[in-house]
């Protein structure tokens, strides 16, 4: 037996604020919706839809904010459970306040003006309804007292008419002497036309609504959790194309308003000034706490609500799905939090050249304030690589988000001195004894960034990412909506301290994962959207709603299970592109609050600075105040704890356990890392070892070129990506092999020997710094090395990415030079690279290296013996002017050459296995950030670009591009399949069609083609030749099937 779809009724007032209603249920999104929806008009208003939901008789409505609230929060409502509201609001339809006329019969002629209608009577459609309330709010405007009034329910707009006229009345008499609607349906009314020169009313003044005028409810009876409902959810989702429809074409609605066909008739004059003063919600879902207890306030000096009624019951009473505060008033914080609050603001007044121009009082200090420099530039750098090549969700968080969140993977303190690795500059424990940094020689001990260290004992937190939340039942429940980019929470292992703790509690949890006992009591959320075609941060906060509330209240369940009070905090960043936010979450009763603390784009100096610090004091916050807090609450029952409890987030009084209780208790739960041999396999916990530039690297003897493209490594496992700019499915892309991203490095090395150790130690943090310089080392030639003027450097960038330097850059002289190029496919996102590496170094850097290689040998460089080259800009051209085929293969075979001097000038050659060496130069730059500042020695340009090649490419004289076989060149594609390669990102996809014949990608229907004709030729290429196997040919299959399908699209 089929089963029958379900119906939600929805109840509207008919009039034209509810457009965009009508446009929502007409557009495509309504007709993906699992449920059937039907229109119920109420002329009657608000105050009958109420009794309409409380009797089941409709599922959800669109009414007057007042009348909602009044509804649940009114004196008589009071009286009752909460729960037996009958409905709650869950969205905000109308940005704008309501105009209400204020009109009498046209005879009336005692009643000229507003203050004619002191101690009259008011006509209302219904008790507690829009028109109801309004007579409160008008008596609060007018100075009068609350009951001046007498309130006369009529029933709908035509027996209010009737009220004040005393048409159709038994005795001819009027029952009320004035009534409140809004302002366009009641104007034909009162406004004399041609064709009713004498209309029954005249309006005497006009009144608006203190608030927002029209807001959503929902039936608690059908959805007694609105805010993990997901078909509400879908619901709402459809209503917010009903907004974007409208905006998008009010002609339209202007039209359909005319017509009468949507239940109400409004001219086109009335209309389009109408049109000038509304502004509907963008984002419907949620209500804002601080409108309703606007209401709340308004309504209790009406005598509507009870005074003694709390804003937070009014509140909880009233709203069903909650808003995010946004950047409210420091006034308006919670209190419990707002120490750490105003820490966060505090730092939002940093500004860069400030903190740059500071002279830090010690050592610690200023290590600590070069690092955070040198991460600055780094972020700002990666961002606008981002923002240039227009790149999708995946490949900004691959970029920044390591950057930014590395602390919580490091290690907590040095192996040697026992000092912290690293103390914020902002504390997130204010009056504690201050920690010392540690300030140990690099090259003697391990820095715990970046590298996998001799085990996990110091580690305290741990990353997951793309984890899905579960809800309170303990199943998967609409996943899609509720993985969180990554959480960052305690760590945890079998039969450590923190395991065994929460043994003890049998019915605690402490993470809301799947399976997952690796974290722990997690306190940090992240979520992301791209900028390129992104849903903005209104998605990006509904998406994360349901794991804010899931995480809160393992904070909450931890406080119960120890009888100790706790205030839970947890935090919040979220990012869409370049622009960031930073927002703390807390819990108010049953309520979530969730407060934006900060925003800001990280291409901006002084926010990229911000952010850093903040994240900083949020890495410290977790430290030294949190995870002490969960210790003591998890260590209650044991009596370790004192009997006296403090509020989590509270600064000034998280030290009830003594530092050496706490640090005992910390020291225990590592017990089961300390057997862990050194090298043992990274731990599997859903961690990625993320860099900024990630550049797989193998030698040309590895690869085999004849009609076959062979990459290092095949794959088996499948993966996700999110979609992006010529992104066809979540795991396949379309690449124009002419499309590429060009970059440019420069390392000018510095001459005093310790500062080339702190590079050095920074490029190989495991290896000792002379082993590592002397490859360096080798790689300068002395016997036969590039001398050139450093505006040759210059000159090479600008004609690589169009970047020029200022003269105040200077001159160095004579410099020698490493020059090296590379290009390869990104392996995040398949994106076409090349680069141009260069090492500088003057006489006095290249002797202070091979002091540090040699043992005090500083006489690598005779200055006497110093030629400088002819070498141009122009040696890069050819370079850039690779195109089409041989850009594909070279690409795919990751070709490196290295600029070498000859008899004859100067040749690129394929470059020997030791010059990988360079890559690693700027990977470790980027990982593991060196103790001098970076900005005067580490420069970077890029440029995204289209190459219009030739069909030859001079100046490459000593090596010969590579060229694939005669089918795929006729084919004019190739399939790549992604590697299993710890240097490929699992949710980079999983097949790529580069293009190198100059079709347009953008063809679905031509690339469906193409792609179709390079599967039967059998070009998707792998480390084993050319194969197809059944698993490949039924995903691409698929992928064909689909771009044939989508028809001629502008977007592949």
């Amino acid at each position: 037996m089929a089963s029958v779809t379900p119906t939600i009724r929805i109840g509207y007032v008919p009039e034209h604020y509810l457009t965009p209603l009508h446009l929502a249920l007409r557009s495509a999104a309504s007709r993906s919706l699992p449920f059937n929806v039907s229109l119920i008009p109420f002329p009657s208003g608000t105050g009958h839809m109420i009794t309409s939901l409380r009797e089941k008789e409709i599922d959800v409505a669109i009414g007057l904010t007042e009348g909602w609230v009044a509804g649940l929060a009114g004196k008589q409502q009071a009286q009752k459970d909460p729960s037996e509201g009958g409905y709650r609001m869950v969205g905000q339809w109308v940005d704008t306040p309501l105009r209400w006329a204020i009109v009498t019969g046209r005879e009336r002629d005692n009643l000229r003006s507003v203050a004619d209608l002191k101690d009259q009577r008011v006509g209302v459609s219904r008790l507690g309804s829009g028109s109801h309330i309004m007579s409160f709010v008008l008596a609060q405007q007018q100075g009068w007292q609350p009951d001046s009034l007498a309130t006369v329910p009529l029933g709908p707009f035509g027996a209010l008419r009737n009220g004040v006229t005393g048409h159709n009345q038994q005795n001819g008499e009027p029952t009320a002497e004035f009534f409140m609607w809004e302002h366009f349906t009641t104007k034909p009314y009162f406004h004399a036309t041609a064709e009713t020169p004498r209309p029954p009313l005249k309006k005497i003044g006009e009144i608006y609504t203190p608030w927002p005028s029209w807001m959503i409810v929902a039936s608690t009876a059908v959805f007694p959790d609105p805010q993990q409902d997901e078909q509400l959810a879908q619901l709402l989702r459809v209503l917010d194309q009903g907004v974007k429809d409208f905006e998008a074409d009010t002609a339209q609605a202007v039209r359909l308003l005319g017509t009468g066909e949507l239940g109400c008739t409004y001219g086109e004059e009335d209309a389009t000034e109408w049109l000038k003063d509304v502004r509907f919600a963008h984002g419907v879902r949620g209500v804002d706490r601080k409108m309703v207890e606007d209401v709340v306030a308004v309504l209790k000096v009406a005598g509507v609500i009870d005074e003694g009624m709390t804003k937070d019951e009014a509140v909880q009473r009233v709203v069903g799905i909650h808003r995010f505060d946004g950047p409210v008033l420091p006034s308006q914080w919670p209190a419990q939090h707002s120490a750490i609050y105003q820490a966060v603001r505090t730092i939002e007044t940093v500004k860069y050249e400030e903190y740059f121009s500071q002279t830090p009082p010690s050592p610690a200090g200023k290590t600590r304030q070069i690092r955070t420099l040198n991460r600055v530039h780094a972020l700002i750098r990666a961002a606008s690589d981002c923002r240039k090549a227009s790149l999708h969700e995946g490949e900004w968080r691959r970029s920044t988000e390591e950057l930014l969140l590395r602390h919580f993977d490091d290690e907590l303190e040095c192996s040697k001195c026992d000092n912290r690795l690293w103390l914020a500059e902002f504390r997130g424990m204010l009056g504690r004894p201050t920690r010392s940094m540690c300030v140990c020689n690099p090259n003697e001990t391990l820095r715990g960034e970046g590298i996998e260290a001799l085990s996990d004992t110091s580690k305290p937190f741990r990353k997951r990412l793309d984890m899905p939340v579960l809800d309170h039942s303990g199943r998967p429940e609409q996943i899609g909506a509720r993985k969180p980019d990554a959480v960052i929470g305690l760590r945890r292992s079998d039969g450590d301290r923190i395991d065994k703790l929460v043994c003890e509690y049998q019915d605690l949890q402490c993470n809301k994962f799947d399976d997952d006992r690796g974290i722990a009591f997690p306190f940090l959320v992240l979520e992301a959207k791209s900028e390129v075609a992104g849903p903005g941060f209104q998605s990006v906060e509904t998406q994360t709603a349901f794991p804010i509330r899931a995480l809160i209240n393992i904070q909450k369940s931890l406080a119960e299970h120890a009888r100790m009070h706790r205030d839970p905090l947890l935090w919040f960043i979220a990012f869409s592109g370049e622009i960031w936010k930073v927002y703390g979450c807390s819990s108010q009763g049953a309520e979530i609050r969730i407060t934006e603390l900060w925003h800001g784009t990280i291409l901006r100096h002084d926010c990229a600075l911000q952010l850093y610090l903040i994240i900083d004091f949020i890495y410290d916050w977790a430290v030294e105040v949190y995870r002490k807090d969960v210790f003591q609450c998890l260590a209650a029952a044991q009596s370790v704890a004192s009997e006296d409890s403090h509020s989590l987030s509270t600064l000034q009084q998280a030290d009830q356990l003594g530092d050496d209780q706490i640090d005992h208790l910390i020291d225990d739960s590592s017990a089961t890392y300390a057997s862990q041999p050194h090298g043992s396999c990274p731990s599997t916990d859903g961690t990625l070892p993320l860099d900024v530039k990630c550049q797989p690297r193998q030698s040309s003897s590895d690869i085999e070129m004849a009609d076959s493209i062979l990459l290092q490594n095949d794959i088996t496992e499948d993966s996700n990506t999110d979609n992006g700019p010529r992104h066809c499915s979540e795991d396949a892309v379309i690449r124009n092999a002419d499309e590429v991203f060009f970059t440019f490095h420069h390392l000018i090395l510095p001459e005093g020997e310790a500062d080339i150790i702190s590079i050095l130690t920074s490029i190989r943090p495991n290896d000792n710094a002379a082993t590592t310089a002397y490859k360096l080392l080798l790689l300068f030639n002395a016997e036969n090395p590039i001398i050139l003027n450093e505006e040759t450097v210059f000159q090479m960038e600008e004609q690589w990415t169009g970047s020029s330097h200022p003269s105040s850059r200077g001159e160095r002289g004579a410099i020698f030079a490493i020059i090296s190029f590379s290009t390869y496919f990104r392996p995040t996102d398949w994106q076409l690279m090349r680069d141009i590496s260069c090492i500088s170094a003057s006489i006095g850097a290249i002797n202070a290296l091979g002091s540090i290689a040699l043992q005090g040998y500083d006489s690598v460089i005779d200055g006497s013996q110093v030629d400088i080259s002819n070498l141009t800009g122009d040696v890069v051209r050819p370079l850039s002017a690779i195109f089409g085929q041989q850009s594909t293969a070279a690409a795919a075979k990751n070709l490196c050459l290295s600029l070498e001097k000859n008899p004859l000038g100067f040749d690129w050659v394929e470059a020997p296995p030791e010059a990988t060496f360079i890559a690693e130069v700027w990977k470790g730059l980027d990982s593991n950030t060196p103790d001098i500042p970076l900005v005067s020695i580490l420069f970077y340009s890029s440029v995204y670009k289209v190459v219009e090649g030739t069909m030859s490419v001079p100046g490459l004289r000593s090596i010969s591009l590579v060229n694939l076989g005669s089918q795929t060149q006729r084919d004019g594609a190739l399939i790549l399949k992604r590697p299993i390669s710890w240097e490929w990102y699992s949710q980079c996809p999983k097949y790529c069609l580069t293009v190198f014949d100059r079709s347009n990608i953008h063809n679905n229907v031509a690339m469906g083609h193409k792609l179709s004709q390079v599967l039967e030729h059998g070009g998707l290429y792998l480390n084993s030749g050319r194969r197809i196997e059944d698993d490949d040919r039924r995903a691409i299959e698929s992928w064909i099937e689909n771009l044939l399908a989508d028809g001629p699209s502008d977007a592949a």
